[in-house]
């Protein structure tokens, strides 16, 4: 859960990296919480399984008031979401660095007839940039762990504050879940299989749905990992090509502390027993 600041203030730079084992010791979010004026708490329960498969991550930068904060929700392993929560964080803010500072110094000196436009090309760029990063990840964990499926799969569902450039950045592969409250709402859509969009794009893609699931198998359409789904009629392995992708839904939202005062990430399992008003009810 994050609370959003109404202003920020810096201090080191700190990671909270957690496999969500609750035999092991909490994260201490205090540094993140100082860092960004957020009150920042998370939750996590292992069930009957033998371990843990998710993992989560909170990283921010004091120079640059940048934060990230994103849920690995593994399948299959641990391997690829372990790999994802270790390594995109740092990858994801150092785009959102450089776009913050690329806003900060160009913006007041364009003509002001010209600000719009350009904002609006800016925050194009990033959203592609962030989604080539992301694919690039699928390919290197592809290479790394050798194309193995032994290794499963993750979602990942990700917040990212640009506090100077006053922007929100939402990421989503899978069906990890978050929800925006204040006096605008907004949730991050869910890649399943019988979305209308996602069927076709899975035929397209010489793939199936058996059961609400990508050839039988996987119950979510969008995913890290998971190669043997990503293969084509022309290659072993592609990316976004696949019946099931790695293309991510990225999204730059303005923010303001009166529009947003509550952001909850969280894996699938929350959503499938608590709507969001049951959600925001239990937190409030």
């Amino acid at each position: 859960m994050l609370r959003l600041p109404s202003h920020y203030t810096g201090v080191n730079l700190t990671m909270n990296s957690k496999q969500d084992d609750p035999k092991q010791n909490r994260p201490d979010h205090a540094a993140a919480a100082a860092a960004t004026g957020m009150v920042i708490d998370d939750f996590q329960a292992q069930g009957k399984r033998e371990y843990m498969e998710d993992f989560h991550n909170i990283l921010h930068d004091d120079k640059t008031g940048c934060c990230i904060a994103l849920i690995c929700d593994g399948h299959g392993g641990k391997a690829v979401a372990e790999w994802l929560a270790t390594y995109a964080p740092v990858r994801l803010l150092l785009l959102l660095n450089y776009y913050q500072h690329e806003y900060c110094t160009r913006i007041h000196s364009l003509p002001k007839k010209e600000r719009k436009s350009w904002k609006n090309l800016h925050w194009i760029h990033l959203e592609r940039d962030i989604k080539q990063c992301l694919l690039q990840m699928d390919k290197e964990m592809y290479h790394w762990f050798q194309g193995s499926n032994s290794s499963g799969g993750s979602t990942l569902n990700c917040i990212g504050f640009m506090p100077v450039a006053q922007k929100l950045v939402t990421i989503n592969v899978g069906d990890s879940h978050f929800l925006l409250h204040g006096k605008s709402k907004l949730a991050s859509l869910d890649h399943k299989p019988n979305h209308t969009s996602e069927w076709s794009r899975i035929h397209s893609s010489c793939g199936f749905v058996v059961r609400s699931r990508v050839n039988g198998i996987l119950a979510l359409s969008r995913a890290f990992g998971d190669w043997s789904l990503k293969s084509t009629p022309t290659c072993v392995y592609h990316p976004s090509n696949g019946a099931v992708s790695t293309m991510a839904d990225v999204h730059g939202i303005p923010y303001s502390h009166s529009r947003f005062q509550l952001i909850i990430v969280g894996s699938n399992v929350i959503w499938e027993v608590l709507s969001h008003l049951d959600s925001l009810a239990f937190l409030h």
